[in-house]
């Protein structure tokens, strides 16, 4: 079976360092059909939420200059490996890579490097894009009500 390389990404406040910290603290129990194949040696990020959270407090922000990538080496009880690619960063700035339509060298050798995306979509925080075309044949079809 082919290894999954999985990068995770998404803008700013949609939870992804929270969800990197719950997933790591689920996976080193060692209970589940998922455990950690080797633990990193730089997990403070997610042991940072992790003891927040059981605090009962919201995890901080990421800074927005900050990308440190994690891997999360996953195995299976069935023998299937997960590379969980977790590349935590500001989601500012993917903002950023959008509105440039640039991307640096580290993200383009992780998008090369992966064979699957998850992507986090918070949908109250997108803005309205409004449709022209969708705009233009609603306002015909008020015209016409309005002079029948």
């Amino acid at each position: 079976m082919d290894k999954k390389n999985i990068l995770v990404i998404g803008m700013s406040k949609t939870g992804k360092t929270h969800f990197g910290g719950q997933l790591y603290g689920r996976l080193k129990t060692g209970e589940n059909a998922y455990t950690l194949k080797e633990t990193p040696d730089e997990l403070s990020l997610f042991q940072n939420i992790l003891d927040k959270l059981n605090e009962g407090f919201e995890g901080k922000h990421t800074d927005s200059k900050l990308h440190e990538t994690i891997k999360l080496q996953v195995i299976s009880q069935g023998g299937n490996e997960i590379d969980l690619i977790y590349p935590d960063y500001g989601g500012e700035q993917l903002r950023g890579m959008i509105e440039q339509r640039k991307i640096n060298s580290t993200w383009q050798e992780q998008i090369a490097n992966s064979t699957h995306w998850f992507l986090f979509v918070r949908l109250d925080l997108i803005e309205n894009i409004v449709d022209v075309t969708t705009k233009f044949y609603r306002q015909i079809e008020e015209e016409k009500i309005k002079r029948h």
